[in-house]
């Protein structure tokens, strides 16, 4: 494709900014956004990312110092900061090629963790989904 997923264009806006603008309007008040292999790139074609490499606001982007293990330790990197955030009960998780679902399922999935559950995960004909909303109790 010659660029990151994320900078791929999307209705005027990249596929990050679309995802965080998205979440943002449903109500999100946190977001993390863990960079890879491409952090560079982010950071050059999305200025404003670097004013959230040592701040908390509403947003704070972060770098994976060994993307080379793959998503899973973004999972990681992202989940020790949102621990640190003491968040209340779970964080959602949607990787950046995948466009933000409806206000609907983000609610939904809301309002399924409960009890001992440590992840919900949207289903479409039989098929697992995303985002996950993934536990306290799981990101510890």
């Amino acid at each position: 494709m010659g660029i990151p997923k994320g900078l791929l264009r999307w209705n005027r806006q990249t596929l990050l900014e679309h995802q965080l603008r998205t979440f943002s309007e449903y109500g999100g008040s946190s977001t993390v956004v863990v960079l890879g292999f491409d952090a560079e790139d982010y950071l050059k074609a999305l200025p404003s990312l670097r004013n959230c490499l040592n701040n908390w606001n509403s947003l704070r982007v972060l770098i994976n110092p060994i993307p080379e293990k793959g998503p899973f330790s973004s999972l990681q990197v992202g989940a020790k900061e949102l621990l640190k955030k003491e968040i209340a009960c779970g964080a959602f998780v949607l990787p950046v090629d995948v466009p933000c679902p409806s206000k609907e399922v983000w609610h939904l999935l809301a309002l399924s963790l409960h009890g001992k559950a440590e992840a919900c995960q949207p289903v479409w004909e039989g098929r697992g989904g995303h985002p996950v909303l993934l536990s306290r109790v799981f990101l510890e």
